[in-house]
């Protein structure tokens, strides 16, 4: 027991001792789970709060005078708009796509004459519903109407009969319009970003760390350094044969991802219409382009901290925190709710890029956007490198001093 005891001491006093392992091990555990749960939770509740707080803009065509009524107790619900006109499908598709009505009630012309005069197994009037099952806002409207559409009900055969019995008064039928190609590609958008952003770090993340810190453990940097080539053409040269293996990595996965799609299209918020997935030259251009820029941001912070660490453990002590603030980017983008993100959020970094393959994925990536968060990440990159280039000329870091 008193050689153990020795151990101990002496294991506990080279952890304690170390900063960096007391970070790692036993701060950083706690805070980053704290930073998880509160930021997911926030943007859940934020998206959430949106769709609640925004007051549906209803269209109703033939409104009867009896179910007017009732609406006047749910008017604080909708944003009521009247017409005696059903507008034509064109019309009324684009507003409904466009976002700009989330519903569309449509009466019988004769609403309440069909009612007043009614008959058992005769002809019922009817009720068409047009909503947008893409926006949670248009569903949510739907809903609503319809439990409406259930008291109006209940109403009627009050009045009539006297009594709540169960009794078919109209025939309510409910449209789905929507644009086929976002609906396709909302369900893809939910994962695919997510895993494409961590296929591209985790394809990065082992070889960069044996890159620079491995080499340093092993000796074979400092040979390396000592040879007649300038150190910002080692550091470049080694940040560029990173991102090559990182992007084969990555298309490697996103191709394993494409072919698994027939069979595990609902892991991607539901059955994913491969035909309807037409994405055209330039989306896969801007795809390529988004993905070049997010491999250089992973390399260049993966670089960094290896350059930074004395050997491969510490490389990957640093990279670990890194690993999982990627995931919670990656994360955070899968809740995000309908309509364009604000053009700020694609300056973020990592997070805008991993935002603006989602929103090309949903055909709903602006010029703007794509512009933005090109720079934002340019510029990240530039100053990574630029860093990494100095690291290479100080002999502390490099040759552990």
């Amino acid at each position: 027991m008193a050689a153990a005891k020795i151990i101990i001491y002496k294991e506990l006093k080279r952890i304690f001792t170390d900063k960096r392992l007391v970070f790692t091990a036993f701060i950083m555990p706690g805070m980053l789970i704290a930073i998880i749960y509160s930021l997911m939770g926030s943007t859940l509740n934020n998206m959430l709060h949106r769709t609640q707080q925004e007051i549906p803009y209803v269209y109703f065509i033939n409104t009867p005078q009896s179910f007017e009524n009732v609406l006047q107790t749910h008017k604080e619900e909708f944003d009521l708009q009247y017409g005696d006109i059903k507008p034509d499908n064109s019309e009324m598709n684009d507003r409904l796509l466009s976002e700009n009505v989330k519903l569309y009630v449509i009466f019988d012309p004769q609403f309440d004459v069909s009612l007043n005069n009614y008959q058992l197994n005769g002809k019922l009037p009817t009720i068409e519903l047009y909503y947008n099952p893409v926006n949670e806002v248009s569903s949510r409207a739907l809903y609503t109407m319809q439990n409406i559409l259930e008291e109006y009900k209940y109403t009627v055969i009050g009045q009539r009969l006297g009594n709540q019995e169960f009794v078919n008064v109209y025939d309510s039928q409910v449209f789905e319009i929507k644009n086929e190609q976002k609906e396709a590609g909302k369900g893809i958008s939910m994962l695919l970003p997510f895993m494409i952003s961590i296929f591209l770090f985790a394809g990065a993340m082992q070889t960069g760390i044996d890159s620079v810190a491995g080499e340093k453990e092993r000796g074979t940097m400092s040979l390396l350094l000592l040879t007649p080539v300038n150190r910002s053409a080692i550091a470049t040269g080694k940040i560029i044969s990173l991102g090559i293996i990182a992007l084969i990595s990555a298309f490697s996965s996103f191709i394993g991802i494409i072919i698994s799609l027939p069979n595990a299209s609902y892991m991607y918020g539901g059955l994913v219409d491969l035909e309807n997935l037409r994405y055209g030259a330039g989306d896969i251009f801007q795809l390529a382009l988004l993905l070049i820029f997010l491999t250089g941001i992973y390399v260049s912070l993966i670089c960094l901290l290896s350059v930074m660490a004395k050997n491969i453990k510490e490389a990957s002590a640093l990279v670990t925190p890194v690993y999982i603030i990627v995931m919670i980017a990656g994360m955070l983008t899968m809740f995000t709710g309908n309509g364009e993100p604000a053009l700020y959020r694609y300056a973020i970094p990592v997070y805008g890029m991993i935002m603006a393959i989602k929103s090309l994925l949903i055909f709903e990536l602006t010029s703007t956007a794509m512009l933005v968060a090109c720079l934002s990440s340019l510029a990240i990159i530039t100053v990574l490198v630029f860093v990494i280039g100095k690291c290479f000329t100080s002999e502390r870091i490099m040759m552990n001093v």
